[in-house]
């Protein structure tokens, strides 16, 4: 573990090779702040994780 980002186009990548090809890594990213919210976390808390 480390302190350092994953770049948006590496993350990209993982997930079309680990998910499937016709998901992205927005698409992961969206469905996360979705189900969080919808299961009652905190904005604040979303926003720290999607950064």
């Amino acid at each position: 573990m480390t302190n350092n980002k994953l770049h948006n186009h590496a993350v990209n990548t993982l997930v079309q090779r680990y998910v499937d090809t016709s998901f992205t890594a927005h698409s992961r990213r969206t469905s996360f702040v979705t189900v969080a919210k919808l299961a009652g976390a905190d904005d604040s808390k979303v926003v720290n994780q999607t950064r």
